[in-house]
C-alpha cells in the first residue's frame, strides 16, 4: 500500500497518509493544524526479518510453519 510519511512545515508534525494516486498528493493536509504546507519525507523500507532454524531456510517463530497453525518448532 502506498503509505507516505509527511512533515508539516508549519507545526512540524510528522504523520503518515495513504495516497492512492499522484493527483491525490495535493490534497494531503496536516492532521494536526490542517496546513497544506507539507513535505514528503524519505521513509526507510520495512522488511520482515526471517530467522533460520537450521532445518529450513526461512522460518519464523510466530508464523505458520509448513502449513501448521503454530510457529516453527525448530527455533
Amino acid at each position: 500500500m502506498p503509505i507516505f510519511e509527511f512533515e508539516c512545515a508549519k507545526c512540524h508534525t510528522i504523520f503518515e497518509e495513504l495516497v492512492l494516486q499522484d493527483r491525490d498528493m495535493k490534497n494531503v493536509r496536516c492532521l494536526k493544524c490542517n496546513s497544506k504546507y507539507i513535505k514528503r519525507l524519505m521513509s526507510g523500507a520495512h522488511f520482515s526479518k526471517l530467522k533460520k532454524c537450521g532445518k529450513y531456510s526461512e522460518c519464523m517463530r510466530d508464523a505458520p510453519c509448513l502449513g501448521r497453525e503454530s510457529g516453527c518448532q525448530f527455533i
